[in-house]
């Protein structure tokens, strides 16, 4: 019998932080570990539109670690071209990722038709990476996976989600082949510090023989505590308000949003800053405009 052949390719994340797409041959099975789109400067952003280095619809499965754009967003895209198999997340990964795609796709429409009546596209018409309807085609194709469970991807291989504490429904996926102890592979995706004031804990998974690990921030440290960055959030607000101004806060539409209300219903219950009759907050997001 022959032994098992195992291939690892990185189709993006490498010397960016975006575009995340991990090509995964093992055996019969050929898995991609999420489908992000580059983001950034022009340069990075161009390579959304490259031709796919290889043929989506030799893809088998798609393992998705979470929602952000840039570890989720170019699955449309990846559908539109042929991708037919299985998408595999959380529940929540579902949900939320369903949201940013139907927002991402609004947007670049939006963009490709002021484009076109501008006329500052080299294109001719400006075309979106992907629509409305790439969106919907792609959802029926997502299956849900619990955490700490056995996924059966078929051919001997086998993947298990594990909580990684970067924003809901975040895993690190280790997938590995039941025949070969040898042939295992840990994808930790974006993970979450110690302390998160809304999500669980994120979890150890299982070692392996290969693990590639995110180093977004890994030559510097985080700050113990935030009681400090609080106290000059509360301060600033409440010299706002006396003014009878008002506080502009941008925030990421996912995690960072809910954190920053959370924070500010805790500094008016703690009576920090006036309270919700004398301070209204209005949160914008995904969808919300």
């Amino acid at each position: 019998m022959s032994k098992p052949v195992a291939t690892l390719t990185f189709l993006g994340a490498a010397r960016t932080v975006t575009g995340s797409k991990f090509l995964l041959d093992l055996n019969e099975r050929r898995l991609m570990v999420d489908a992000g789109m580059f983001q950034g400067a022009r340069e990075w952003r161009r390579r959304n539109w490259d031709d796919f280095p290889v043929d989506p619809a030799t893809i088998t499965d798609l393992l998705i670690t979470h929602a952000h754009m840039d570890h989720s967003g170019y699955i449309p895209a990846l559908v539109k071209h042929g991708f037919h198999g299985r998408i595999h997340c959380t529940p929540q990964t579902r949900e939320l990722t369903a949201i940013v795609l139907r927002d991402s796709a609004n947007l670049q429409v939006n963009e490709a038709r002021d484009a076109a009546r501008g006329g500052y596209s080299k294109h001719n018409p400006p075309l979106p990476l992907y629509d409305e309807a790439d969106v919907e085609r792609s959802l029926p194709l997502f299956h849900d996976v619990a955490f700490d469970r056995d996924l059966d991807l078929g051919g001997g291989v086998h993947a298990r989600f594990t909580r990684a504490g970067h924003i809901l429904g975040s895993a690190s996926i280790r997938v590995w082949l039941a025949d070969d102890p040898q042939i295992s592979v840990l994808f930790s995706g974006d993970l979450g510090r110690d302390q998160h004031p809304v999500l669980r804990r994120r979890e150890e998974p299982e070692g392996a023989t290969s693990v590639l690990i995110e180093s977004t921030y890994g030559n510097r440290e985080h700050p113990t505590g935030d009681e400090e960055d609080h106290e000059a959030l509360a301060g600033l607000i409440r010299r706002t308000i006396a003014r009878g101004g008002s506080v502009l806060i941008p925030a990421f539409a996912v995690d960072r949003t809910e954190i920053l209300i959370k924070v500010l219903g805790e500094m008016q219950h703690a009576g920090r800053i006036p309270p919700g009759a004398h301070l209204h907050q209005l949160a914008d997001g995904l969808g919300g405009t």
